[in-house]
């Protein structure tokens, strides 16, 4: 999908979501792997089925609601070039992850993703003010908006209980 041809429109976010948390589920799995103690390992097994649960709700969110969206949305403009740093900024650890041998890198990459994380969680406070007169949505975009803060919760503890 390239970014200089999305419409500035709610589906264009809900897309880019949805690659931000497969790419964030990839990367964990990925983390999962090259983690040597077996309590990181759940740490980061949990974090990539959360994520790739994050991306179902997305979808389905993206599916419930597809002729709403196709309202063209011009103050998602930021939240889309956010997103779309977001997305490319996975995709870059998880490339990198290749890479990565040592636990000093693993930390490394959990510190950069707690900047992904906290871009998720203000871009689903934009979502629940968009979707504010529709109480199913408001409670999904709740449980993403939850999970994710406790995905942040959980890189801090691993980074600083890894130091």
């Amino acid at each position: 999908m390239s970014l200089g041809r999305i419409e500035h429109n709610i589906m264009a976010v809900l897309e880019l979501l949805m690659g931000v948390e497969e790419n964030l589920s990839m990367l964990y799995s990925r983390l999962r792997f090259l983690s040597k103690d077996p309590r990181h390992k759940m740490i980061f097994g949990y974090l990539s089925m959360e994520t790739l649960s994050h991306r179902i709700f997305l979808e389905e969110l993206l599916e419930h609601n597809l002729d709403k969206y196709k309202t063209s949305l011009e103050e998602f403009k930021d939240v889309i070039e956010v997103l779309g740093r977001s997305f490319r900024d996975v995709r870059d650890l998880y490339i990198r992850s290749f890479e990565t041998y040592e636990l000093r890198q693993l930390i490394e990459t959990a510190m950069k993703l707690e900047n992904i994380i906290k871009d998720l969680l203000a871009t689903y406070s934009v979502l629940q003010e968009f979707h504010k007169d529709d109480e199913e949505v408001v409670k999904i975009l709740n449980l993403l908006t939850e999970d994710s803060s406790r995905h942040l919760d959980i890189l801090r503890s691993f980074v600083s209980n890894s130091k």
